[in-house]
């Protein structure tokens, strides 16, 4: 467990899950930590105790538990299970191995480390509806019953799930409007039943948890980050299923982004898995990106299509499909993905990525390429099919493969109107590749070039790599950046490869400078990358290029090196 963890175990309650799948259940392992005189102490289980005061016997019933944080459901049913009946934890004991429940699947994991556990039982998974090896020791949870409490579909089947479950002791989680539906009313009837509704949970009780685990540490929040902030994007981001440990977790994972920071204590929202306060879409993603200034424009265009889609429905046949041009590591996957992206945020694709390169798309049989196009197509079903460098339809020995491919490729853009694809091509392969097929070239509405980056370009590039890996690039080095870039480029002509260039030197500096704090803990607690760092790191590439050198004359001389 992380440090926020642990002080959590000593303030509340806390869940831990882990995941067995058998053949048609899932059975989770759910262990609640801390004592039972800690646990009633929790505000949101206040109902829990009342109940328990008034109830002598917990087998052969089913309880149903009004709530929709599973979280909360989850420690009532705990609360309920360990509520302390008689005045010392043998007695309690006592009862459990008398009602025939085995003492190692039932005991609370108290501070004399006992462990409780129950059988939780997904009900949204209709794979998990057989619940034949659950027995009459078992205590199970049946959760996820569907958020729309109008909903009837299955719930037949749901219903003789609960219905042939042979535990004794059952929890059923509702929501408190599906308490009246005509099947809820059969369960009651079908067993002795108890209602426990409990409170929602308020956002300042977590903000308060928040406060807590803080108290005392060396890390805080900065000024500009406000607890109540944080509070609901965690809360968001889990769902029915957020708790305190979501929080206790959300800092374990923050403060390692901040341990070797210099004076690292503070935590921003950037340590956090999300931004202030919304979610970063794909728009602003590609806006922030350096350069690609066509690529930009192309999706702010597709953005605003997309909403005069959903206006206009008569406006689905029209073409989206593109060439994305540019030499190697300009970025044009990238930007093939993060469109995917912006035209499911718009409501206009289920954000289906799928790349496709020639063995993907050309059989090495008769008959093998069109089942290939085709399986590519419904992968790609309301999404985009990404067909990497797809010069490849030029220069193959089996052009009548090619020529299946191409034919296969226009059909089924004709087909399936909701996939957009794009073809990504070298900038000097576009104007043979578009004389391939008429029908082809025509079903193509943009050509969208990647233009290759500026040098300062590719430093600023360089700083955002760095920043991405958490690490600084200390300022001497952006110099050194330029003449290296000329260089290679000057070297390798076409063939630069653009970022491709500056990731492979930015992580062999990072290689470089591990080698050197591996002995120097001040060192190694900063987060600098140094111009010596950079220099090693061009060497250790330098020499990687002679021994490719090297083995190209080798080959050439037929083995006589």
């Amino acid at each position: 467990m992380g440090m926020f963890q642990n002080k959590l175990c000593k303030m509340v309650p806390v869940i831990k899950r882990s995941y067995r799948r058998s053949q048609k259940v899932v059975n989770q392992l759910i262990t609640i930590i801390g004592s039972p005189e800690e646990y009633y102490e929790v505000p949101y289980l206040d109902p829990v105790k009342r109940f328990c005061e008034c109830c002598d016997n917990m087998v052969d019933k089913r309880v149903f538990l009004i709530t929709e944080e599973e979280n909360v459901g989850l420690k009532a049913a705990f609360g309920i299970l360990n509520y302390p009946i008689y005045s010392n934890w043998e007695e309690i004991c006592e009862q459990i191995e008398d009602a025939g429940y085995p003492l190692e699947h039932l005991e609370v994991q108290n501070s004399q480390g006992e462990p409780v556990s129950i059988r939780y039982v997904s009900m949204n998974d209709y794979s998990l509806l057989r619940t034949e090896d659950i027995t009459l020791k078992d205590v199970v949870y049946f959760a996820e019953l569907g958020e729309d409490t109008g909903e009837i579909l299955n719930f037949e089947n749901r219903l003789e799930s609960i219905l042939s479950c042979d535990a004794s002791l059952q929890f059923v989680q509702l929501q408190k409007e599906q308490l009246s539906l005509p099947w809820v009313q059969k369960l009651m009837k079908n067993m002795e039943c108890e209602v426990v509704h409990l409170p929602n949970v308020s956002n300042d009780y977590y903000e308060q948890v928040l406060r807590l685990l803080l108290e005392g540490e060396r890390y805080r929040l900065e000024e500009e980050l406000q607890p109540e902030v944080l509070i609901r994007n965690i809360r968001k981001k889990c769902g029915n299923k957020f708790g305190e440990e979501d929080i206790a977790w959300s800092l374990d994972q923050a403060i390692k982004s901040v341990r070797f920071r210099d004076g690292g204590y503070v935590l921003t929202m950037g340590d956090f898995a999300f931004d202030d306060g919304e979610t970063v879409t794909a728009l602003r993603r590609m806006e922030s990106m350096i350069g690609l200034n066509a690529m930009k424009e192309l999706a702010f265009e597709y953005a605003a299509f997309s909403r005069e889609q959903m206006r206009n429905a008569r406006l689905v046949q029209i073409c989206k499909h593109a060439i994305f041009k540019g030499k190697p590591g300009t970025g044009k996957t990238m930007c093939g993905q993060i469109l995917a992206q912006v035209m499911a945020e718009h409501g206009q694709s289920n954000g289906a990525f799928v790349v496709a390169d020639r063995p993907s798309v050309i059989g090495t049989h008769v008959g093998q390429t069109a089942p290939k196009v085709a399986k590519l197509f419904t992968q790609a079903r309301n999404g985009v099919l990404f067909v990497d460098e797809a010069g490849f339809l030029l220069h193959d020995d089996r052009a009548s493969y090619n020529q299946e491919a191409v034919k296969e490729f226009v059909r089924y853009m004709e087909l399936y109107q909701d996939v957009t694809v794009i073809f990504a091509l070298y900038p000097h392969e576009v104007e043979a590749w578009l004389q391939l097929d008429a029908g082809l070239s025509s079903r193509i509405s943009r050509i969208v070039e990647f233009a290759d980056y500026t040098e300062q370009e590719l430093v600023d590039i360089a700083g955002k790599m760095c920043e991405q890996r958490g690490y600084l690039m200390e300022e001497t080095v952006r110099q050194l950046l330029g003449s290296y870039i000329k260089g290679r480029k000057i070297l390798l002509g076409e063939l630069f490869g653009n970022a491709r260039e500056i990731r492979k030197l930015v992580e062999a500096a990072i290689f470089a400078r591990s080698i050197r704090c591996y002995e120097n803990v001040p060192e190694e607690r900063k987060t600098l990358l140094t111009k010596e760092d950079f220099e090693n790191g061009m060497k250790r590439l330098k020499q990687e290029d002679r021994r490719k050198v090297t083995r190209i004359g080798f080959v050439a001389d037929g083995g006589n090196k």
